[in-house]
């Protein structure tokens, strides 16, 4: 997210950070009320591009608060897809050794 945490409202941007990541995407009208908040406390009301902030869910986990690329479920999955892939290539592997002795 692009609203920094300063200064003596930091403790408030981070209370509603948390908020923000608890929201899934159906709720989305607290999620801009959240947000609006942010901004609001941030001394960017408007936003950085001076137009209607609207907050935006993952795409993996549809939580807001964070992006695909921060996404806790996104990380957990490639760590067991490269599991299962690791475990497939030492069965070929253990093919292999066995079809040739």
């Amino acid at each position: 997210m692009g609203y920094r945490l300063k200064g003596p409202v930091r403790k408030e941007l981070l209370a509603l950070r948390v908020r923000l990541g608890q929201l899934c995407s159906h709720d989305l009208v607290k999620a801009q009320h959240i947000m609006q908040e942010i901004t609001v406390l941030s001394r960017t009301p408007n936003g950085h591009s001076h137009g209607l902030v609207v907050p935006r869910a993952c795409s993996v986990c549809m939580y807001f608060g964070h992006t695909e690329q921060h996404c806790v479920v996104r990380k957990e999955r490639d760590v067991q897809t490269e599991i299962e892939e690791e475990a497939r290539r030492r069965l070929v592997l253990y093919k292999e050794i066995h079809v040739y002795n």
